[in-house]
């Protein structure tokens, strides 16, 4: 759990650093860190800078990862109901997600669940296809610029793994 004052990707990387020294004082080669962020308010600097300093964390590169969302962690929600890819202003990924979730109001996914969880396979093809529309257009993933984008599908994968 962290700190809901943390509003960089770098500050993720301190808070872990010193979690680390005082909770698992030592990793094993299984163990994985996941960073999760919204784009919506930083700038491609703090987000360059912060991947740069994960990149030569001697203990973290191979444990820790960021998982992001542009502009926000609704974008993964939506890809649950549809693929999308024009780029989306603050608070257009919930307008459209409440389209086909009425109910739903930041950050509370339990009342919606079920229905995210039956449309899983829905959002893991959306965000790949996502990833590869990107991709196929050289945009740098880490970057503002890359909007809409996510990458939440690669925690849900890793999970999906390991319970099998």
């Amino acid at each position: 759990t962290v700190q809901p004052n943390i509003k960089s990707p770098s500050q993720y990387i301190n808070y872990v650093e010193g979690y680390i020294q005082t909770h698992l004082p030592s990793l094993n080669s299984q163990d994985r860190i996941f960073c999760v962020f919204d784009v919506d308010t930083l700038s491609d600097s703090e987000i360059e800078k912060a991947q740069k300093r994960l990149e030569l964390h001697k203990t973290l590169r191979s444990h820790m990862q960021f998982v992001h969302s542009n502009p926000d962690f609704e974008v993964w929600l939506l890809l649950h109901y549809r693929y999308l890819q024009g780029k989306l202003g603050s608070q257009e990924a919930i307008t459209k997600l409440r389209e086909f979730e009425k109910e739903y109001t930041k950050p509370n996914v339990g009342d919606i669940f079920e229905n995210l969880l039956r449309n899983e396979h829905r959002a893991l093809e959306n965000a790949n296809q996502l990833r590869q529309y990107h991709q196929d257009n050289e945009s740098n993933l880490f970057s503002t610029r890359t909007n809409p984008y996510t990458n939440v599908d690669e925690i849900v994968l890793f999970i999906n793994s390991i319970r099998e």
